[in-house]
């Protein structure tokens, strides 16, 4: 994991804004302070309360009722 772990380290040094998109839950983690859903509909932007971890029980307990 050379790769994600130098990006992590440039994107932590990185002083500006980023726009990240991302299935690595562990680069996610590492470089975020906010997340931000994207869905579906006219609500299709949101942010996210909690944290990562939250977001993926929440959309299993979502799949599961489905």
């Amino acid at each position: 994991m050379e790769t994600i772990d130098s990006l992590i380290e440039a994107v932590k040094k990185f002083e500006g804004g980023i726009l990240c998109v991302s299935h690595d839950e562990r680069f996610l983690k590492s470089v975020t302070d906010e997340f931000w859903v994207v869905g579906e509909g006219a609500t299709g932007l949101a942010r996210l309360d909690g944290s990562f971890s939250d977001y993926k029980k929440a959309m299993l307990r979502s799949l599961r009722r489905k």
